[in-house]
């Protein structure tokens, strides 16, 4: 290199990213979601997934994805909870599994872990109260979805006030 030559900046290109959060309504994984709201850069994609137990009207009225007077349709559920997901995350890609009505938590976890390995995120986010304690216990949906080796974990512990 010659010092007579001109110096060419070119700026640092990253890498897009691929975010996959599971979601089920709770505070934590709201916070999941918000937290990978403020980690993404623009041109990232973030995927959120729930899985609903299909016709469990207490299960969607307790997330509030189901009015009291609502009968259960998979469908209104699905929206409610889409729409739950985008006021956190605009940009989020948002996907409902249907799942049986007595599902187990084994069950739900793998149907995300399927989706996972199908969209083949970098970082797969979890909210999860367990974390670093009991995150392998038998029927914990976030030990099943976590349990992959071609991405990265982050588990959210703590609602930021």
């Amino acid at each position: 290199l010659s010092l007579a030559q001109p110096f060419i900046f070119q700026p640092f290109v990253a890498s897009r990213m691929h975010y996959f959060v599971a979601f089920d309504g709770t505070r934590l994984s709201e916070e999941a979601v918000r937290r990978v709201r403020s980690m993404a850069h623009v041109g990232d994609d973030i995927t959120v997934a729930t899985a609903i137990p299909d016709g469990d009207e207490e299960f969607a009225r307790k997330r509030g994805w189901l009015g009291e007077d609502e009968s259960f349709e998979l469908e209104t559920v699905g929206d409610n909870a889409r729409e739950e997901t985008v006021s956190i995350a605009p940009a989020a890609e948002f996907e409902a599994l249907r799942v049986g009505h007595h599902a187990s938590s084994g069950a739900i976890g793998s149907r995300l872990r399927r989706l996972v390995r199908d969209i083949d995120p970098d970082v797969v986010v979890v909210g999860s109260e367990n974390a670093g304690h009991q995150m392998n216990a038998v029927g914990s949906v976030a030990s099943s979805v976590i349990g992959g080796d071609s991405y990265d974990v982050l588990v959210v512990r703590h609602v930021r006030e």
